[in-house]
């Protein structure tokens, strides 16, 4: 009698309409990828109250997952920002998706076919085979809104994703960036990273300083580089790097002061008290060290009449016995003062400046028979510079 029963409400059209679905079958887990960003999921989120959807896209390997937050849902815009995080982390081998209608559309087919990506479709209205995203999207949703209660989730949105990229995931046991990256990104939280920034010696760290050693002696010999000697309490002029027209001067003509220097950052200030950083490069300084004893106020520092007796006395000396060094103590400050390259230059200088005077002097005007005849004039103002060519 049971089996009747049993038979006749099988067989009954309306009893079948009404019953319980058939049992679910046993899950079947996915099995982790081999290395991170190789398979991902995709899925939109909303529409949310302002009218946005999530787009929420989760590697399987790390649980790292990217969220763009879109206006329009259509193929082109998916397309588009999906290529946006691609080009940053590289096109997956396969896409775990539903059949929604931008997913299922001409358009994302054909760009996921010329990109090598494998679509992998669920079946229709069992989100459970997406499973992973679908989680994400619970967590996800369940913050925002937490953040649109106490204020702008778009503005949470970036906090929530750091805290979420820094926490390790409870099957792991390590963080989603540890997994991704292979390595955690540094947040307000302080850690062991802060203590030490010393980079590990290896191979390609010894290639790139040998490759920056080579590139920078190659530059320097170019730009025949040297160490600036500006030093602070330098009375500098300050180059004019804004466009001006064509009869603008190379450099300002406002004298400032150093006030700092590292390295090649230099801090110079006005009268006014108004501070600028310049490199040492766009300054050019004005006279010599201000901690120098060089009197440069002094009109007869390179000219006297001792100077004068002393070349008339070199002449007289028909032997031309060896003369005792001739000095001057302007000049002794001066060459302590000024560095090697500069010396030659102004003591080259002066050599063609002495060969023109003394070429126009022998034009002008016959040399004395008398050695006891006084110097020309031309010979008077050559002598303090003769003086310190011998003494250099």
């Amino acid at each position: 009698m049971d089996e009747a029963v049993v038979r006749v409400v099988d067989s009954c059209t309306g009893c079948r309409l009404v019953s319980q679905p058939e049992l679910p079958e046993p899950m079947q887990r996915r099995k982790l990828p081999d290395a991170p960003w190789v398979d991902v999921a995709i899925d939109f989120l909303g529409p949310l109250p302002s009218g946005d959807y999530l787009l929420v896209i989760v590697d399987y390997f790390s649980r790292y997952k990217e969220v763009e937050v879109l206006r329009k849902i259509t193929a082109s815009e998916t397309a588009i920002r999906l290529e946006n995080i691609f080009v940053r982390l590289g096109y997956p081998r396969t896409i775990t998706l539903d059949n929604g209608r931008q997913f299922v559309s001409r358009e994302f087919e054909e760009y996921c076919r010329t990109r090598g990506i494998v679509l992998n479709r669920t079946t229709p209205y069992w989100p459970q085979e997406n499973g992973l995203v679908e989680r994400q999207n619970r967590s996800l949703i369940k913050q925002l809104k937490i953040s649109q209660a106490l204020k702008d989730w778009k503005q949470d949105l970036l906090t929530y994703l750091s805290i979420y990229y820094s926490t390790p995931q409870s099957t792991t046991g390590k963080t989603q960036t540890e997994l991704m990256y292979g390595r955690n990104i540094r947040t307000k939280l302080p850690s062991l990273q802060d203590i030490s920034t010393a980079v590990p010696c290896n191979d390609f760290t010894d290639r790139d300083q040998q490759a920056k050693e080579r590139g920078k002696e190659r530059e320097d010999d170019r730009r025949k580089a040297k160490p600036s000697s500006i030093v602070i309490g330098y009375k500098v002029l300050v180059k004019n790097l804004l466009p001006g027209n064509k009869l603008t001067p190379t450099f300002n003509p406002t004298t400032m002061t150093v006030t700092a220097k590292e390295g090649s950052r230099v801090v110079v200030q006005d009268d006014n008290g108004r501070a600028y950083q310049r490199n040492s490069s766009h300054l050019k300084k004005l006279g010599l060290d201000p901690n120098s004893t060089v009197n440069n106020e002094d009109p007869n520092a390179f000219s006297s009449v001792e100077d004068h007796h002393d070349i008339a006395k070199a002449r007289n000396n028909p032997k031309n016995e060896q003369q005792p060094r001739l000095s001057h103590p302007k000049m002794d400050q001066l060459k302590t003062v000024v560095d090697g390259e500069t010396m030659e230059k102004l003591k080259g200088y002066i050599r063609g400046a002495l060969r023109a005077l003394v070429f126009l002097t022998a034009r002008g005007s016959k040399r004395a028979s008398s050695p006891d005849e006084d110097l020309s004039a031309p010979e008077i103002i050559a002598s303090p510079f003769i003086k310190w060519i011998k003494v250099a």
